[in-house]
């Protein structure tokens, strides 16, 4: 069973990702800006995924896009979970990460999108030490998450994909408490299989 997670950047992916291997010890986890970020490093001597996705044209997007997902086709694990955007946001506007193309060979069964209070997501961003993110208003991060939103629907309509829309859309009433919600749900669905 593919599943591919997908949120805006600084949501906590990562840290879901990590909780569900806690939970499934057999799932495999697979950050596709990970795999990018370790081809573009070699080839164009990038220093991070931030700058990665300052500097990579178009052309290259889809180049390394596909070699990742070219990557992925060919794994065959029970389960893999897949840390993920349907978006890039450019200087030219929104880039489609999960194109008709990628999506064919990803071949995901679930997509599941996981919808957050822009404020929320702004905190976070704030706090987050490692990352060199762009500062967004609230009302910028809503239309990236809108067209997120459309790209997964988009991509799951193609290749038959399941969609779960996951809204976290209101106040945490104890620490984690979005991140635990999304991982047993995740945890729920590999256990369908």
């Amino acid at each position: 069973m593919k599943i591919i997670l997908c949120a805006i950047p600084g949501s906590g992916k990562t840290t879901i990702t990590n909780k569900v291997k806690q939970k499934l010890p057999n799932v495999r986890i697979v950050n596709v800006g990970n795999i990018i970020f370790e081809i573009v490093k070699k080839e164009l001597n990038i220093k991070d995924r931030d700058e990665m996705r300052k500097k990579l044209t178009i052309k290259q997007n889809k180049k390394y896009q596909e070699m990742a997902a070219k990557e992925i086709s060919k794994m065959n694990d029970k389960f893999i979970l897949i840390d993920t955007h349907t978006s890039i946001k450019t200087e030219f506007g929104y880039f489609p990460t999960l194109s008709e193309k990628i999506s064919e060979l990803i071949n995901p069964d679930i997509i599941v999108i996981c919808e957050y209070n822009p404020s929320d997501i702004i905190n976070r961003r704030l706090k987050d030490p490692n990352r060199k993110r762009d500062l967004e208003t609230e009302s910028e991060m809503e239309k990236t998450q809108k067209i997120m939103i459309e790209f997964a629907y988009e991509a799951a309509s193609h290749v038959g994909a399941i969609i779960n829309l996951i809204s976290l859309r209101y106040p945490e009433t104890k620490k984690f408490e979005h991140t635990d919600k999304i991982v047993n749900e995740i945890v729920k669905l590999m256990k369908l299989k």
